[in-house]
């Protein structure tokens, strides 16, 4: 792996700066206000100010904070209240929003009625990571069949490139997306000590495969949104788009997981299209990562 001097050397007081920032900052907007206590998990909907814009209840983003406050319990700060906001999102994701057979639903009104069903992997996978990070959290048990009946679908719907239920992006026949593969890397990961190891390694090697092997492209480090399932060029927006922060996550789950799963050859990999996609996206006016660009090096149709 490569070194990095100095950033080493000053790794304990960037994690301070960063976990004060989390813990005093962005936690303490959400722990204030998120709590739905009158028809229960999260208000996920506020304006700057904090003033709430909506009630209804947004799967994927119901089952994003139960993950938060499960993981900021189990590794960050081992304060009572964010156990406790966990629990209240994972009750209300097993009590309101199981679809059955391992599958979720997208939409609920703030009622609990169903809006819009199971139309959406990312959904089923960010489930998996929250009810994983709580029964880590928690140390209950109670979720072990609904976990591995979750990830039993995604097994199958990964896997299979007519699956249609893939919103929020529009299902193209023949088109395979970044997206799901990144995620699938990351949710098998957080729920494999609740799994068949072997299955969920199998699918973590399926998705980096099909990373490197259709979304990859040469020797220069590009990742793409989106690629037909033989590699080739689609000739759209999304064809051509680059997301350097898919890419760099992408690449940190890959690099987590190579060795375990028996492809060490994309360590390295990884690491040069972490480097190449720096040097490409770096804002040279304003600093930082550039949000979105085009293959062709520029990101004037996303400012």
């Amino acid at each position: 792996m490569h070194k990095t001097g100095h950033l080493a050397e000053e790794a304990p007081v960037w994690y301070e700066i960063v976990r004060n920032c989390l813990l005093n900052d962005i936690l303490s907007f959400w722990k204030e206000r998120t709590a739905d206590y009158e028809y229960g998990g999260y208000i996920t909907s506020f304006d700057r100010e904090g003033n709430c814009t909506g009630k209804e209840k947004n799967i994927w983003l119901q089952a994003r904070q139960v993950w938060m406050f499960a993981t900021i319990y189990s590794r960050v700060e081992k304060d009572p209240v964010w156990l406790e906001l966990a629990k209240r999102g994972r009750d209300y994701l097993v009590s309101h929003a199981c679809a059955g057979n391992g599958r979720w639903y997208y939409l609920l009104d703030e009622n609990g009625t169903v809006q819009q069903g199971t139309i959406s992997l990312y959904t089923d996978m960010f489930v998996l990571m929250a009810l994983s990070a709580y029964a880590e959290a928690s140390g209950l048990m109670e979720d072990k069949i609904v976990i591995q009946e979750t990830f039993d679908s995604l097994y199958q719907n990964v896997r299979n490139d007519n699956c249609r239920d893939t919103f929020p992006q529009e299902f193209q026949e023949g088109v395979v997306s970044h997206g799901r593969y990144m995620i699938c890397l990351n949710a098998v990961a957080c729920a494999r000590e609740y799994l068949d190891g072997n299955k969920a390694d199998e699918l973590i090697r399926f998705c980096m495969d099909r990373i490197f092997g259709v979304l990859g492209y040469g020797e220069d480090g590009t990742i793409y949104e989106a690629r037909t399932l033989q590699g080739g060029y689609i000739d759209s927006e999304e064809g051509h788009r680059i997301n350097p922060g898919h890419i760099f996550e992408s690449m940190w789950f890959v690099l987590e997981q190579a060795e375990r799963v028996g492809r060490l050859e994309y360590e390295e990999r990884a690491l040069h299209t972490i480097m190449a996609t720096f040097q490409r996206s770096r804002d040279e006016i304003y600093g930082g990562i550039l949000h979105m660009l085009s293959d062709n090096g520029t990101d004037e149709q996303y400012k």
